[in-house]
Order: C-alpha cells, then structure tokens, then sequence
C-alpha cells in the first residue's frame, strides 16, 4: 500500500509537490499535507505503516473502534456503533486506507460520512462490496478515485491451490488417519494410487494477475494449464491455452480452480445444474445457466404450482438434441436419473441407452415429477410405467432411499428438522430466516414471489453446502 504513496497508482489529483519537481522527488518537496486515515481490520496493515518511512507529506491516523473487528478474512462491522472519535476522523481523511465492505457499509450507513475524501485504497484486490445491492455508490460514480490491492495475493493462493491438489492426490487425509489411529499404512490403498502433476491439466477459471500466477505455479510442475477469458487470448505468461467456452474449460481439467471475480455476471456461473451440464453432455455451462435462468422467470411470473412439470418440460425440448443423447451415452461411468415407480414406489435408476431426446425428457421429467404440484396429472408416464419423484421411493432417511453402488449419499434439505450431520446439507435451526408461513409461499411459487426471498434461500444453500463439503472433509472429491 505505501508503494502507491511514491508510484504512479496514485490518482491524478495527488501531486503533494510542485507540477514542475520530478516525481521521484515527490517525498521530499512537499507543498501540503495530506490527512491518511487507517481504518482496518488487518492489523499488520498498521504495524507496517508504521515501521515504514513515510513521505513527509502523509498526516496519518490509525482509527482504531469496537465496531470494527475480525482479521480481514472475517470482517465484523456494524457502522451504527461507530464511535463519535471514529465518525469525526473518518470525515477528516482525505485518503482513506480500508476494506471495500467497510467503507460501503459506512456509505449505506450515511452516504454523507466522507465529505473530505479524495482517494480510497482498498486492502483487498476486488472490490466487489461497492457493487452489491443498490446504493449512491451503484447508481452514480464517488466523487472520489478507488485503488485495489493488486499483484500481492498470486503466490500465497497458487500455494493453496497446489498443496490442495497434492494434498488429494496423495492421500494425506488418510495418512494422517492412518497416524491417529496408529496403523501403519492402512490405507494404503489411497496412499498408493496417485498422479504426478505432470500428467494432469489445471483448468483456471480467470485469468488475471491471480489466474496467471496460479498458472506459472502449475508449469513449473510441468501441468498444462488452460484458462478460461472472455475474450480471446495468446497463450503463454503461465496459460498454455485460453478457451472462451466456460464448459470447455471444465471438461479440460483434471483439477479446477476458480479465481473469477465476484460480479454480477459471474454469480451463478458456477451452479450444480450448470457444471453437470458442461461436464456430462454437450450442452455448454453459458446455454445450461441460461436455461435455469428461464425456468425461474416463468416461475416467477406464472407460478410454479401445477405448472412446474410443463415449464421444464418446455426448456428441455429446447435443451435436450440428439448430440446430447449421444454425448450421455458415451460416458464410461453412466449417467442415471432416479425415479420412482407408480403404484409400488419401488426405486428406478433411468440410465443409458436413451434411444431419443424424447426418452430423455421423459426420464429427468419423471425424476422431479411431484404429485399434485408438477401438473394436474399426479404422475408422468416414462418407458411404459407411471413415474414421480425419487423422493418418494422409500419412507425414512428424509424420504430417499440411498443410491445403490455409490460410495455415499448426501440428502438436501431446506428444513432444518429434517435431520443433520455427515450426509445431510441442511440449515441450522438458527439461520432460517423464514416464517414457517414464507417456507410455504415460497415452495407454492405462486406468482409474484420475493425476489429477495428466492436470493436468501440460495445463498443459505450454498452455506450449508460448503459446510458439508468442508466437515465432511470431500472438498477436493
């Protein structure tokens, strides 16, 4: 951060010294000072100013109020305990050295707490905070210049990613078992069977500063590296070749690593139903989120009630083509649907051949038909037999019945009564921020539902899914 103090990051409006003193005698010929305030989580951000050698110019002040804490990975602030020292020094600062989701939240807070400022530097490389949900700083530029924290963060992530890869490849959960348990080498069988980085492909997700570094960490171990851009690049600086299409870059990849830059065109990018759509079949990760995206427009605006089974049925008329049959087909481990047949509920596995798009559409139909929700018809006709949800298989274990031949099954719930623990992703009883009345509102999809409410949901998801992945400890299978 001090670099951007004595170097071209700063904005234009920084010039401490005379237009005609060189630059690089910005430290020693000042005209005026220049109030720097500190208001960080990152305690070493404040040990380091401090060790450093300041240019004259730079009036600084450390913030320090109870309303801010956590270590910069966890940020805990609420601006309305703000202390009235901190308000007034805030207000002074004409650069302001921060996290971008505490000063955004300061600005939600009061749009009016920075009258004096000029520069804000983040600490963290996105700044993806001054661009969520509506605010002044959404709808129309600050009158002040944002700077991020960039070309840092490369080495320290590229070392993550690859100790996560040799840390799977090698087992070293089992053998670390192994040692607490005070086996020798039981489990040699994971142990054993692993592949040398050379052999495999990284696929990255994002290719800029991060993304390359990641990928320069990966050569050097002699992986091909394949980045996934927008735009068409050259190869080369750590990619060995760019690709456009995001489901090419999952299908290239013995291992995938994500550094894409927390957007509104990036959310969602990466959902279940999209990566198995660019991993499994033909059908591209851009075209499968499209398609999710129109499913939940009609719901939205139709309702999902008795509606729901047409309505997928519509998009997968669109979706499912012969080269997706063929592409299914291929695969050496099957791809199978389950479902349930009716009258009976005995468990069906609706796997390949599929002879047309017609019986595909029929099997993943019959696999989420819900009886008398999906359509006035309680059940839907698939390969000669009568078939609905594969929840309804069998009573117990919330509904389902655990998949033969698979080493696990994990059940999905949004109620957390349902049962908790290794093979469930559920929320606790706390985070449910609904009504018993709103969880019905919202599972009857009638017309008009809360945005809000759907975002809510799928976020407290995504949370308990990474939950699961991290106690389960599969983050890596």
């Amino acid at each position: 951060i001090l670099d951007c103090f004595y170097t071209g990051s700063a904005p234009a409006w920084w010039s401490p010294i005379s237009e005609h003193t060189p630059s690089h005698t910005m430290a020693s010929s000042p005209l005026r000072m220049y109030r720097v305030v500190l208001f960080s989580s990152i305690s070493q951000v404040s040990e380091s100013l401090l060790r450093s050698s300041l240019p004259p110019c730079m009036q600084l002040e450390i913030v320090d109020d109870d309303a801010l804490g956590g270590d910069g990975v966890t940020v805990g602030f609420d601006p309305s305990r703000l202390g009235r020292a901190a308000r007034d020094a805030l207000s002074r600062a004409e650069v302001l050295v921060s996290e971008p989701s505490v000063v955004s939240a300061v600005l939600r807070h009061d749009p009016y707490a920075f009258p004096s400022l000029r520069w804000c530097q983040s600490t963290y490389a996105g700044v993806d905070p001054f661009f969520d949900g509506d605010s002044d700083i959404v709808s129309s530029p600050p009158p002040w210049k944002l700077t991020r924290f960039a070309g840092i963060f490369g080495p320290p992530i590229a070392e993550w990613c690859l100790a996560r890869i040799i840390g799977h490849e090698r087992s070293f959960a089992a053998t670390a078992g192994d040692q607490k348990r005070r086996q020798w080498a039981g489990s040699r069988g994971a142990v054993t069977k692993y592949r040398y980085l050379s052999s495999m492909t990284l696929s990255i997700l994002g290719a800029g500063d991060i993304g390359r570094c990641i990928g320069r960490a990966a050569q050097s171990f002699g992986m091909r590296t394949v980045g996934y851009a927008r735009t068409a690049r050259r190869s080369g600086d750590g990619v060995d070749e760019y690709v456009t299409d995001l489901g090419a870059a999952l299908r290239a990849g013995d291992y995938v690593v994500s550094v894409l830059p927390s957007t509104h065109g990036t959310k969602g990018m990466l959902s279940g139903g999209a990566l198995a759509a660019a991993c499994a079949s033909s059908v591209t990760t851009d075209a499968a989120l499209a398609s999710s995206l129109r499913i939940s427009a009609r719901c939205t605006s139709e309702g999902s009630f008795l509606r729901l089974g047409g309505i997928l049925r519509d998009e997968l008329a669109t979706m499912c083509t012969d080269d997706m049959v063929s592409a299914l087909n291929a695969r050496p481990v099957p791809v199978e649907f389950l479902y349930t047949s009716a009258p009976g509920l005995q468990p069906r596995r609706g796997g390949p051949p599929f002879d047309s798009p017609g019986e595909l559409i029929d099997v993943l139909a019959a696999s989420c038909h819900i009886p008398l929700y999906s359509g006035p018809v309680p059940v839907a006709v698939v390969r000669g037999e009568w078939g609905v949800d594969g929840f309804l298989a069998a009573p117990g274990a919330l509904g389902c019945r655990p998949a033969r031949g698979a080493d696990g099954t994990v059940f999905c719930t949004p109620f957390a009564s349902l049962g908790s623990g290794a093979g469930v992703i559920a929320p606790l009883p706390e985070e449910i921020p609904f009504t018993p009345e709103e969880y019905v509102a919202l599972a009857l999809g009638r017309p008009g539902p809360d945005k809000e409410q759907h975002e809510v949901l799928f976020e407290l998801g995504v949370k308990c899914a990474a939950r699961w992945i991290d106690g389960a400890g599969t983050a890596s299978k």
